[in-house]
């Protein structure tokens, strides 16, 4: 999780500062459906994590399961993780009311504090979560469909 949320921000912070090096690396629209032992999945983050590159490209499914990378997926080889947190009774979506997603995604990490953790954690099962060894690669004429179709492990 924390690898995730490293990429995550190394990336912002690139794109951020105006250095241009996510701009010169070769990506790709990607775009799908994410389901779970065939039930579409709705309010999932979809994480496509480059291997060479480290560049992270990040979506979310709709009501239907589908999902658009936001700055699309770099050409390569991709780590994809699935990601969607318990909300705690009485949550606000609204962050001018307290909390935001991103903030209560936060909460889900190690606290350091010999492996205690909140609460708060990912309803997706753990193989395709932080521990998901599933790969996409993708090619730079992809602008291309890349369904997801989950299967609760036994």
């Amino acid at each position: 999780m924390r690898k995730i949320l490293g990429c995550l921000v190394v990336s912002m912070l690139l794109s951020l500062l105006g250095c241009g090096a996510a701009d010169n690396i070769p990506k790709a629209d990607i775009s799908g459906v994410v389901t779970l032992d065939g039930a579409p999945l709705a309010g999932v983050s979809v994480h496509f994590i480059n291997e060479e590159t480290g560049f992270a490209g990040f979506g979310k499914t709709d009501s239907e399961g589908r999902y658009s990378l936001v700055q699309g997926a770099a050409v390569g080889s991709n780590r994809v993780i699935f990601e969607k947190f318990n909300k705690p009774a009485g949550f606000d979506e609204d962050p001018e009311s307290g909390m935001d997603e991103g903030q209560l995604e936060a909460m889900s990490f190690d606290n350091g504090a010999e492996g205690v953790q909140t609460s708060v954690g990912n309803q997706i099962p753990d193989i395709y979560g932080d521990n998901s060894t599933l790969k996409y690669q993708v090619t730079a004429s992809d602008a291309t469909d890349a369904d997801f179709k989950l299967l609760t492990p036994k």
